[in-house]
């Protein structure tokens, strides 16, 4: 995951936003079933002890995939995707470190 995000860190800095577009759908292919293993096993079992940090948690699934599912629509007309997409890594970054 870090190779990845490094790659669509050099890709944003050389402007190749439809390489992006291809390294954050593959990102989202890798991260899928991790997070289902996560909010179907994972998460459920912590709930009850830790219920502010598993929401916590959750939603930053909820945001970082909504960036990645934009790879899918018309991010080339969309000037602010690209900075959207960083953003998110930061975050995907962050909320690795925290599980």
């Amino acid at each position: 995951m870090v190779n990845l995000i490094s790659q669509v860190r050099d890709a944003h800095r050389d402007g190749k936003i439809a390489y992006m577009a291809e390294l954050a759908r593959e990102i989202t292919a890798v991260l899928g079933p991790h997070t289902q293993v996560e909010e179907h096993g994972l998460f459920p079992a912590m709930a009850a002890d830790f219920p502010e940090k598993i929401a916590a948690l959750e939603d930053e699934h909820r945001r970082i995939e909504a960036v990645l599912g934009e790879a899918d629509g018309p991010f080339l007309t969309d000037p602010d995707w690209p900075g959207r997409l960083i953003e998110a890594l930061d975050l995907l970054r962050d909320h690795i470190l925290k599980e």
